[in-house]
């Protein structure tokens, strides 16, 4: 992260670190999973995980650059349906766990 900082704030400013601690923590992740796997495996439902992933950070991410002109209304209209989401890929992850 320092060596991050150092390099690219500068050149971007603030947004570079806030990017610079994402890789970093993403890194971190993937090789904690990774030697926690070797070591230890754990049979995490990596598919499910990623998609509610995709799912909570997608439309957050990407609809400003889709749609700039959006009204902070719309982001309260899918808030009901974030949450239905989210309860089919959790009923479906229970539903893989019990069988």
């Amino acid at each position: 992260t320092i060596f991050g900082n150092y390099i690219f704030i500068p050149h971007y400013g603030f947004v570079a670190s806030a990017f610079t601690t994402l890789a970093a923590y993403a890194t971190l992740v993937i090789l904690g999973y990774w030697f926690g796997q070797k070591h230890y495996p754990i049979p995490y439902q990596l598919p499910i995980i990623l998609m509610t992933l995709l799912v909570s950070v997608g439309p957050i991410t990407f609809l400003p650059h889709a749609f700039p002109n959006i009204n902070y209304a719309v982001y309260w209209i899918l808030v009901p349906i974030y949450f239905g989401v989210l309860y089919v890929l959790e009923k479906r992850f229970a539903r893989n766990l019990s069988s």
